[in-house]
């Protein structure tokens, strides 16, 4: 999140700090969503994107957590398990309900994860995808200069995201994303590793949100709807 917080300072579009643990409790959105919402229903925020955490969600992961069938989680999960697939379900719950809000507003959100991630079957985030103007863009991290592949899809309702996508690089050798390695003398998910976007990829991401307000507001200026998505320029795999 801060590599797209970076590109779209870089196309001069005003941002808050990414809502991260890592800064501290008081950007815990399970915690203290609510003044999300508030900014949203107010107003104040017209462009959010959610790089929802996928340690429970990754199809690459071992062991696996959770499958279509059992998408809430498997029922024999050990302790620290069962606390990671808890955190997911009320991750992907939020997820939606921030998505909904600014759809309600008339304004952008997209929300990254894996190609292969069980966010995507939750009924909420299909939900989500069924509303009108919104649509996928799928990317590759390799075609942004990665030694890893990563398929990667982007829900959004933006009239831009769809443009995402670069042209795709030859001949790139690239590692899988699959099962643990060792790092820095720890057991780390591969996935873990690979999980910032890449730098070529938030510039991007960036100058193309920075297009997509930018035709909200003559949109507004005007009187005219606000343009979103269209699924016929869905980039596919």
């Amino acid at each position: 999140e801060c590599v797209v917080t970076l590109g779209l300072m870089l196309a001069c579009v005003p941002c808050l700090r990414p809502w991260d643990t890592r800064y501290g409790r008081q950007f815990n959105v399970l915690a203290v969503g609510a003044v999300i919402l508030a900014l949203i229903r107010g107003g104040r925020v017209v462009a959010v994107h959610l790089g929802t955490p996928c340690q429970s969600f990754s199809w690459g992961r071992l062991p696996q957590l959770r499958d279509a069938w059992n998408l809430r989680g498997f029922l024999c999960l050990t302790e620290g398990q069962r606390e990671l697939v808890e955190l997911g379900n009320r991750l992907a719950a939020f997820t939606a309900l921030v998505c909904e809000e600014l759809h309600l507003m008339g304004a952008y959100f997209s929300v990254e994860n894996p190609a292969r991630s069980w966010l995507w079957l939750f009924p909420d985030m299909q939900r989500v995808e069924a509303m009108c103007g919104v649509a996928f863009a799928h990317v590759f991290y390799s075609d942004f200069g990665t030694c890893y592949r990563k398929p990667t899809a982007v829900l959004h309702n933006t009239p831009t995201l769809h443009a995402l996508r670069p042209e795709r690089a030859k001949g790139v050798v690239t590692a899988q994303l699959r099962g643990r390695v060792w790092w820095n003398g720890e057991l780390v998910f591969r996935t873990a590793l690979a999980s910032m976007y890449p730098p070529d990829c938030g510039v991007a991401y960036g100058r193309l949100m920075a297009e997509a307000l930018t035709m909200r507001a003559s949109a507004l200026e005007n009187g005219d709807v606000v343009p979103m998505a269209s699924r016929q320029l869905d980039c596919g795999m």
